[in-house]
Parts: C-alpha cells; structure tokens; sequence
C-alpha cells in the first residue's frame, strides 16, 4: 500500500489525525479539506531528509522504542516492552490507537505512524539506521 493510501484512511478530526499529524510536522494548512491535507502530508513524509531529520532529533524512549519495534519488525515481544517503559518510567499503553500512544502527545515519532503501522515507504529509510543485534556464538569443547 502505498503512503497516500494509508494517509487517505485517516481522518481529519480526533485521535492521531490529518491535523495533529500537520501540526507535528510543522505544516500550516489553512484549508480544512481533506484532499489537501493527505496532499501536504504524503508530500512531506514522501521526502528523505525529512524522515532522516525526524530520526536524528529522536532522543531517549522515543529513540529507543522504535529500535526495538523496528528490529522486532512490528511485533515487540512483552518482555522488550517493559523493560523500556520501566527504564522510562512510562505505562503501558492498552489504546485503540495502538503503538503511537506510547509516544507523548507532541512527539514527531508519531510522525512516522499512519494508522498504527508505519508504511513500507518510510520503514525501508529508517531500518536502514538502526543498527541490526549482534549475536556472538562461542563455541564449547567437550572434553
């Protein structure tokens, strides 16, 4: 599906919507209409360099969370989770609205999820970043 398509689910009222996306994204839209809103985002979230400076500017339980969530692909394990909210001191999150709410209000991570996922488009720039868990094996001799 492509990063319009998703955009074109949302709505452009209530929780995690075409606006608070605009706003975190720092994009003025006088027009309410939806066609222009999934315009000006698909626009901005269709460029590179401003997935990589979302990315750089992550810090702290942002950044980490979508470490985990991408080297998880998607499916963190219980375990994993808690350990980072408990690190933060954050609650877990049993929303509707799915991933994105563990993040603040005015997070710009919740810029990188459109409906609780986040499109291929912007998940093949971003895993590109996150470094890959290195497994070490050692090898025991029986004697």
């Amino acid at each position: 599906m492509e990063l319009v398509d998703y955009l074109n689910q949302m709505t452009t009222s209530g929780n995690n919507d075409l606006s608070s996306k605009l706003k975190l994204a720092g994009i003025k839209s006088s027009n309410k209409r939806k066609f222009e809103m999934v315009e000006l985002l698909n626009e901005y979230l269709s460029k590179k360099e401003n997935i990589l400076t979302i990315w750089n500017n992550l810090v702290g339980f942002d950044k980490e969370f979508l470490e985990e969530y991408i080297r998880a692909n998607g499916e963190m394990e219980y375990d994993e989770l808690i350990v980072i909210i408990n690190k933060y001191k954050r609650k877990l999150s049993y929303s509707i609205y799915g991933t994105e709410d563990y993040f603040d209000e005015n997070s710009r991570a919740r810029l990188l999820f459109i409906k609780g996922v986040i499109p291929l488009q912007i998940l093949s720039i971003i895993k590109k970043l996150v470094t890959p868990i290195e497994f070490k094996l050692r090898i025991i001799s029986q004697e």
